[in-house]
Parts: C-alpha cells; sequence; structure tokens
C-alpha cells in the first residue's frame, strides 16, 4: 500500500470522507474498500446475517457473531466452487462476553462442495477494547488474536495466526493480518467505506487506482 500516495488523494478528495456511513447506519448498498484492492459490497442484512458480494463476483453469507462467523458460505461466479465454515458458535460467544484478556479454544469446520469436511481448532485471544478511526469515522473495535496448531504433530507447531481488529456495530474486520507459516503474510485494513448514493464505480475506481 502507497501511504502517500494514499494520504495525498485522501486530502484533495474528501468523498471518502464525506461518504463515510456512521457505525450505526451501514445498509445494504454500502461498499467497503480494502488497503489490498478489494471491494466488498454489502448485499443485504438481516438480524443474524449478511451477504457480501466482492468485485470478483464472489458471493459471502456471513453471519453476525464476531470475526469468526458461526456460518459462512462462499459462492463462486458460475457455481464453480462453494465452501462452508461452520464454527463453534458456543465457544465464540463466550470468549466475546467474557472481555479483553480471555483464550478460549474452539473449532471451525470447513465443507467443501464434494463433501469433504476438515476440522480445525483454533485458540483466540481478546486482546483489548479500542476506538478506532476508519474513513473519517471513530467506531468501537475488538482486537483479538488467533492462532491454529499442528493437529497431528508432536511437538505441535503452528500452521496459521490471526491478528484482527473487528467493529462489530459495522459487523466488519477494519484490519487483519493473516499468516500461514508456508506462505508469505498477508495484511490488510478498511481504506473507505461508501454509502449507497455514494458507491458509483468512478468513485470507487478513483480509490483502488490511489492505493495501486
Amino acid at each position: 500500500m502507497k501511504i502517500s500516495v494514499l494520504s495525498a488523494f485522501l486530502i484533495v478528495c474528501p468523498l471518502w470522507i464525506s461518504s463515510a456511513v456512521a457505525a450505526s447506519s451501514i445498509e445494504p448498498g454500502t461498499v467497503v474498500v480494502y488497503s489490498n484492492g478489494l471491494v466488498e459490497k454489502l448485499m443485504s442484512r438481516s438480524e443474524d446475517l449478511s451477504v457480501w458480494e466482492t468485485d470478483r463476483k464472489r458471493v459471502y453469507e456471513r453471519a453476525h457473531t464476531g470475526f469468526f462467523e458461526n456460518r459462512r458460505e462462499e459462492r463462486y461466479p458460475e457455481g464453480s466452487r462453494s465452501t462452508v465454515w461452520e464454527v463453534d458458535e458456543a465457544g465464540f460467544s463466550r470468549l466475546a462476553s467474557m472481555g479483553p484478556g480471555s483464550t478460549l479454544n474452539f473449532i471451525a469446520t470447513r465443507i467443501r462442495d464434494n463433501f469433504e469436511v476438515s476440522n480445525r481448532v483454533w485458540t483466540c485471544s481478546y486482546e483489548a477494547d479500542l476506538l478506532e478511526q476508519v474513513a473519517g469515522t471513530e467506531v468501537n473495535a475488538q482486537h483479538f488474536k488467533c492462532t491454529r496448531y499442528s493437529r497431528y504433530r508432536v511437538p505441535s507447531r503452528i500452521r496459521e495466526q490471526r491478528e484482527l481488529k473487528y467493529a462489530p456495530d459495522l459487523g466488519v474486520v477494519i484490519w487483519e493480518r493473516h499468516e500461514r507459516m508456508d506462505a508469505k503474510a498477508r495484511e490488510r485494513e478498511v481504506v473507505a467505506i461508501l454509502s449507497p448514493e455514494k458507491a458509483t464505480l468512478d468513485a470507487i475506481s478513483d480509490i483502488v487506482k490511489a492505493i495501486n
């Protein structure tokens, strides 16, 4: 991410700030742009489920139980692939309610479209409650760190790590660092949130160009 270019663009283009939606008012049609160039649009939202579509036409169903959704279905264009994640909801809900300083284990089950099933055990810690600036708006955020260890190796070793900040009012992970031990770490953050009336193709394109 080219911070200098992005900062300059924010100064000369106040649209990013004026079009940022308040945490309590995110609605269908809202567009979120990330520092890696990913664009997601909120298609629908109910009491316990939201549906997002990316600029690559991938569709994600996410339940409102936190950053590890208790159910997440990924659908790809033309039905080429589908993956469903089911997370131990009771385990995550306990962690979220226990507050900062708490640590808990829970299981994420992945079900592919060929019915292949795999379980992953995560150890997550609730680090802190934060106030974060997101696209010109101050939001409440929860800071989590999660680690997945190998299950069939002695001694056990780290396989995957996630550190992130989740804004519960937005229902969005506003910053994340994800690292697999066999791959380069990836990091992204929210750089813009556009309300439906401001989420034009030109506005989105200008933001993405400033990032790249």
